[in-house]
């Protein structure tokens, strides 16, 4: 077994270099040895990043520098692919640039891939979200290489340290294939591969620019490949504060865009209401709509059902979103449907091999304007956020004729966080969810929209009544007949 250490780098010498003092002194002098070799692929630097290689070649005598000249591909994924297509061993650890990890970081991940080869390890990382300039960092100011787990210790109980997936990772015990959408948590900062199945899934998307989602479409076709992800906390790494290149507020909008440009790829439900979602709560989503439970042909009236049955009789493309009843599906006798979990997506494609079916709600579906005839929306509708809610509608609106609302009878829910089994105050608290369940309709019982596994992080059940749901279209008309939505 062989390990391969992939650093990309740029305008950051003083940084790299001290991060690679740190692998200099990992406990089994890995390097020496042969069994490890560590990649840094300068991307085009003009601040003397060679002088500082240079400076740490003696100790590092496995080093391999590779400088590429700056040019269009340049980037944090062309210099880690180019490190990729290099690497002699059977897994590559990429890490950034600054990443101060513990003596036993390299033996640590030789005893994972011991006991479990074919895995993704995404790495514990301390300070990954910190600014400098706002957060105290004097207690990493003496860091040496050994007195960083004394360091790490002080660090794991600062908040401002910790890093924004520890409760996953801590809930999940580090096996967090369970979640719905582990790819979300795949930060490239420090993360190790199997090396081959990166190359066949092309390594990094080197069409991404600026800030962001580059390393989560990585993780996201490692997922798709079929291969495990875990968390470790022991081979950690700590993020050296530094001044980033870019505000705060411009990698926001970087990382919004490069959400939208990783849906226009892949079109699929996970992607698409991606770029709403900040932080990790987008599992929780996920996790819903694998868990809902929709209303069957029983649940609706024979006035709705005779209603909308005659308008898509007289339509030639008619769009379904939000069943997982093939009885519904044959009532309506619809041309197209979206469906919301990929259990129902199988079904329904052996079910209706003659009928279109995707893995959509149909938010951002970049077709034209007009492309139905008719668009039926059911329940689902009124469990999504009021946000997602007005924008779906507002597409829907754009891409068909018309919208028919079909809604069970059914009293509200009010709006109600579902609470972690720990949380303080469980007891009232719990008795307030049981009174609020008590007026959810019978289809959507509280027990059934969440996952046992992950109800600590379930966002709320965004209940809507009909005649709020039916204003929102109305204006939502109005809007498109005059001309505000294009």
């Amino acid at each position: 077994m062989k390990l391969s250490i992939v650093i990309p780098a740029y305008n950051c010498g003083p940084l790299l270099h001290k991060g690679l003092q740190y692998l200099a002194r990992q406990d089994a002098e890995w390097f020496h040895w042969e069994q490890a070799e560590l990649i840094v692929v300068d991307d085009g630097s003009n601040d003397d990043t060679s002088f500082y290689i240079e400076q740490i070649r003696s100790v590092l005598p496995k080093l391999r520098y590779m400088y590429r000249p700056r040019d269009e591909h340049s980037g944090r994924s062309c210099a880690r692919n180019t490190g990729l297509r290099e690497a002699a061993g059977e897994y590559v650890c990429f890490l950034d640039a600054g990443m101060l990890v513990p003596q036993n970081f390299v033996s640590r991940i030789f005893t994972l891939y011991e006991k479990s080869p074919a895995a993704v390890t995404l790495h514990f990382m301390y300070g990954i979200d910190l600014d400098p300039a706002v957060t105290d960092i004097s207690v990493v100011e003496g860091i040496t290489p050994d007195n960083i787990g004394e360091i790490a210790a002080k660090l794991s109980k600062l908040p401002a340290w910790k890093d924004r997936r520890e409760p996953f990772f801590l809930y999940m015990r580090d096996d967090i294939q369970q979640l719905a959408l582990p790819w979300e948590m795949g930060y490239s900062g420090a993360i190790t591969v199997p090396a081959r199945t990166a190359l066949e899934i092309g390594g990094f998307d080197e069409s991404y620019k600026g800030w962001g989602v580059e390393d989560i479409d990585f993780a996201y076709r490692l997922h798709r490949e079929g291969v495990y992800f875990r968390s470790d906390r022991q081979a950690y790494a700590i993020h050296y504060p530094h001044e980033s290149a870019s505000s705060g507020d411009r990698q926001t909008f970087s990382d919004y865009q490069n959400r939208i440009q990783m849906h226009i790829k892949f079109k699929e439900l996970e992607t698409e209401l991606f770029p709403e979602y900040q932080g990790h709560f987008y599992g929780a989503f996920i996790e819903k709509m694998n868990t809902l439970q929709l209303p069957k042909l029983a649940d609706y009236t024979t006035e709705e059902l005779d209603k909308v049955s005659a308008c898509a009789a007289l339509s030639s493309r008619t769009l379904l979103i939000g069943t997982d009843d093939p009885e519904l599906v044959r009532h309506l006798d619809v041309s197209h449907i979206y469906v919301h979990n990929r259990t129902t997506l199988e079904l329904f494609r052996a079910e209706f091999p003659s009928r279109v079916v995707e893995y959509s709600l149909g938010l951002r579906s970049f077709l034209p304007a007009n492309t139905f005839e008719l668009c039926i929306v059911t329940d689902i509708i009124r469990v999504l956020h009021p946000e997602v809610r007005a924008k779906l509608l507002r597409e829907l609106t754009r891409i068909s004729g018309e919208v028919i609302l079909l809604l069970s009878a059914g009293t509200g829910a009010p709006e109600t966080a579902l609470l972690a089994p720990n949380e303080t105050g469980q007891a009232a608290k719990k008795e307030a969810v049981q009174e609020h369940t008590q007026t959810a309709p019978e289809f959507l019982q509280f027990d059934l929209i969440r996952s046992p596994r992950i109800r600590h992080v379930m966002e709320p059940l965004f209940w809507c009544e009909e005649d709020e749901l039916h204003d929102l279209l109305e204006r939502i008309k109005r809007e498109k007949a005059s001309g505000s939505i294009a």
